[in-house]
């Protein structure tokens, strides 16, 4: 029983992941620019909340698997490159001139987010 709880919480952020660039694929390809990220945030913090009111620590997992994962699995959808980072955001503006920096924390997030699941 006690190795089943981490493993749900994992599988669900997977599908939470998977789930959410789904949805953010489909808007950019219909060309629907995603320029406002509060609901996205919101919905983002309440399943990171949920989780972390069975166990805070796998809301940290959860956020830092989320964190590590998105991009990639949005790119992915979208048939771009893995490491793809597009020109809008400020967040890719600033990690397109670091990316080395961008893969590093990615690793780093991933690591950590399945250790804190395993622990």
């Amino acid at each position: 029983m006690e190795l089943f709880q981490p493993i749900l919480a994992l599988i669900l952020t997977i599908i939470f992941i998977g789930y959410t660039a789904a949805i953010d694929a489909e808007h950019l390809r219909k060309k629907q620019h995603i320029y406002e990220h509060k609901n996205r945030f919101i919905q983002r913090m309440i399943f990171f909340i949920a989780l972390g009111l069975c166990n805070p620590i796998y809301a940290l997992a959860s956020a830092l698997l989320f964190s590590a994962m998105f991009d990639q699995t949005l790119n992915w959808l979208r048939q771009l490159e893995f490491w793809y980072l597009g020109n809008t955001s400020a967040w890719d503006k600033f990690f397109n001139r670091k990316p080395i920096l961008y893969i590093s924390i990615k690793i780093l997030c991933f690591m950590a987010g399945i250790s804190l699941f395993l622990i």
